[in-house]
């Protein structure tokens, strides 16, 4: 991978993208830094890989297109995500020992292990969707009003869905 062997540390309001032309997954579990908000630009989908991941605080994680994978477990446990931007951010890491709170304002969270959510609250803002991903949850959510409308993809979604992907 090109991120190499090293720790990854994304500076804060710094930017990451994929623009190989298809999808990327890392395959190694490279640690990795998130120093405060920020972005992913897409606009082909990026999965980071299974490093463990230590958070500033509850950033902001902007996802303006694709979708942006956290595979790795977060290891600051106070800590949170706020998801903002029409993409999709995938939280799979075993977060079950995180105890801050996951928002989602836009676009799509999606939930990509049992959990992924951790023990925090999940707010839902209008606009957003959270995905369950196949996973029941017992996590307290908290949603409002509707999810995702069509102006941002082609089906209109609720504010809660438990869609399940499967390999072919």
């Amino acid at each position: 991978s090109a991120i190499g062997t090293g720790t990854l540390t994304v500076a804060a309001n710094g930017t990451l993208g994929n623009s190989s032309g298809s999808s990327v997954a890392v395959a190694t579990a490279n640690p990795i830094i998130f120093s405060g908000g920020f972005s992913f630009a897409g606009p082909n989908d990026l999965n980071l890989g299974t490093g463990a991941i230590t958070l500033t605080g509850t950033p902001t994680a902007t996802v303006s297109f694709g979708a942006l994978t956290l595979g790795g477990p977060i290891t600051t446990s106070t800590a949170g995500v706020s998801k903002a931007g029409v993409g999709t951010l995938v939280l799979a890491g075993n977060n079950a020992s995180v105890t801050g709170n996951m928002t989602a304002t836009a676009g799509m969270l999606r939930r990509g292990s049992a959990t992924a959510l951790g023990a925090g609250t999940t707010t839902v803002s209008s606009g957003a969707t959270l995905d369950l991903g196949g996973y029941s949850t017992g996590v307290p959510l908290s949603l409002s009003s509707h999810g995702l409308s069509a102006s941002y993809q082609t089906n209109t979604l609720g504010a809660l869905i438990n869609s399940v992907t499967s390999a072919a």
